[in-house]
């Protein structure tokens, strides 16, 4: 079963677009006039664990339609755990290092 993926409009939209009107794909051809904005991309569809509809948090739809895939591939919207490792070292590219900042001994002065 394919994902439905379509872009959902926010009051971000630098087309100013109206908030929460979806498009998919072939209606955002450049012969009906449609300019590029960066509003998500949104993907549904009942997988392995029940119905969704997830952002799939990129703004083309190459990159949307490949993290659908591997949505569909792995038949569940968990995400691996190659993908969350890879997400929490882009949150914070060096969790080591965030603890060791509060585990630091305290220096004791004057002595």
């Amino acid at each position: 079963m394919a994902l439905n993926l379509c872009r959902e409009y926010t009051r971000k939209c630098s087309q100013k677009r109206r908030v929460r009107l979806h498009n998919r794909k072939g209606e955002e051809a450049a012969r009906f006039g449609w300019k590029k904005c960066d509003c998500p991309i949104y993907a549904s569809a009942t997988l392995r664990d029940g119905f969704k509809r997830k952002n799939t948090e990129k703004t083309t739809w190459p990159e949307a339609e490949a993290r659908a895939d591997a949505w569909e591939e792995a038949g569940s919207w968990i995400l691996s755990h190659r993908e969350a490792v890879t997400n929490a070292q882009t949150v914070c590219p060096s969790p080591i290092k965030s603890l060791n900042e509060f585990t630091k001994p305290a220096t004791t002065s004057g002595q």
